[in-house]
């Protein structure tokens, strides 16, 4: 797999494998409790229901 670099705005730069895996576990942990929370909504989920519909119209076009 080729390297991830990741360079803010900043000029700090990031390469993933640099991260402890305990500080890339809590990470993810956050970010999904975040998109749980987010996806529980119902005008979300009404929006994202209707982009589905969407990719699906594009798939048979």
């Amino acid at each position: 797999m080729a390297e991830m670099i990741l360079k803010p705005k900043a000029g700090i730069e990031l390469k993933p494998a640099n991260v402890p895996g305990h500080i890339a576990d809590g990470a993810a942990r956050a970010t999904l409790h975040a998109m749980q929370r987010y996806f529980s909504s119902p005008a979300v989920q009404a929006d994202y229901k209707k982009w589905l519909k969407e990719q699906a119209a594009k798939e048979t076009e």
